[in-house]
């Protein structure tokens, strides 16, 4: 497994490069991140890239927070 964690992967702009270049052959790729700018389009982008899975954390349950 490639994990791609720690700080916030979304704000890279070149995760889905990365992701891209894990040899799906060995290894699968995942991430673990807050959401952040994470819109449908972008979880479509990742997951052409080969994303295998994330991991989409909760600061809170109020939504408000």
């Amino acid at each position: 497994m490639i994990a791609f964690d720690g700080g916030e992967p979304l704000f890279r702009r070149d995760l889905e490069y990365m992701v891209k270049h894990v040899d799906k052959e060995k290894a699968i790729a995942t991430t673990f991140a807050s959401g952040f700018d994470l819109t449908p389009e972008r979880a479509e982008q990742l997951k052409k890239a080969g994303l295998y899975a994330i991991r989409v954390s909760l600061d809170s349950p109020y939504e408000e927070e």
